[in-house]
């Protein structure tokens, strides 16, 4: 926590032996920003964005662009300038950096697909005695088949044995909202939480770090959709278009 200077991750698609790979580029820029800008943020720096980490997935196997932020602009764009987006840019903290490793890693991440069975999902629910936090990849806007009964029963147990229930969206853009159709509703009601525009590999990570700091069920229910690093938006982030700074 706490963290005051850039940490970038890049890489290249095209290997750095190749004479028309993009390593030497994206390395030479990822040391560019990195040594002469104020973000202190973990990034990932990929053909010509500079991307939030937390934001990031990988949504291409074979283009140079292989990775991108969904629900989130760059924090920076590299063209014959590197432009930063100020406005985006977290605060720098003022307290000493501290790296926090209690990670509670019993969570599971189930995406939902046409099919699925319940018996499968309940048979995990009821011999775990180590599952702390259930990860639901779920349709749209956070939306399941309305006649899976017996799902709702799973997750209700779920529920009782003091697991989290976290709802994601299988969609790239967009965010979850649990009040929009009758079973999202349900989810809602039994005690499921909604993670708005998180990555699912955002939440599963989030919810290892509340858990690990021994947060009680319902803090980490009420914590989960709540921004630390940036990881999710709320209204402000959404609207504001920010202003370009050059390096």
């Amino acid at each position: 926590v706490n963290l005051s200077k850039p940490v970038i991750f890049t890489g290249s698609m095209i290997p750095m032996y190749k004479g028309y790979s993009d390593a030497d580029r994206n390395l030479i820029l990822s040391i560019s920003i990195a040594g002469t800008s104020n973000i202190p943020e973990v990034c990932i720096f990929f053909h010509a964005k500079l991307l939030r980490g937390n934001r990031s997935k990988k949504v291409r196997s074979e283009a140079l662009d292989a990775f991108d932020s969904p629900n989130f602009p760059p924090l920076a764009v590299a063209g014959t300038k590197i432009s930063i987006n100020e406005k985006l840019i977290l605060n720098t903290p003022r307290r000493p950096f501290k790296v926090l490793t209690n990670l509670d890693s019993n969570v599971l991440v189930v995406r939902l697909v046409p099919g699925f069975r319940n018996d499968t999902l309940r048979m995990v629910v009821e011999q775990s005695a180590k599952l702390r936090a259930l990860v639901l990849d779920l349709y749209g806007v956070g939306n399941a088949p309305g006649r899976k009964s017996g799902l709702m029963a799973v997750l209700q147990l779920a529920i009782e044995k003091n697991i989290v229930i976290a709802v994601t969206s299988q969609c790239l853009q967009g965010s979850v909202n649990l009040k929009e159709y009758a079973v999202g509703r349900r989810l809602y009601d039994i005690g499921a939480v909604s993670t708005n525009d998180m990555t699912v590999e955002s939440v599963a990570t989030k919810l290892a770090f509340l858990l690990g700091q021994g947060l009680t069920h319902k803090q980490v229910n009420e914590r989960l959709s709540k921004s630390i690093r940036g990881e999710v938006s709320d209204t402000v982030t959404r609207e504001r278009p920010g202003t370009l700074s050059t390096l």
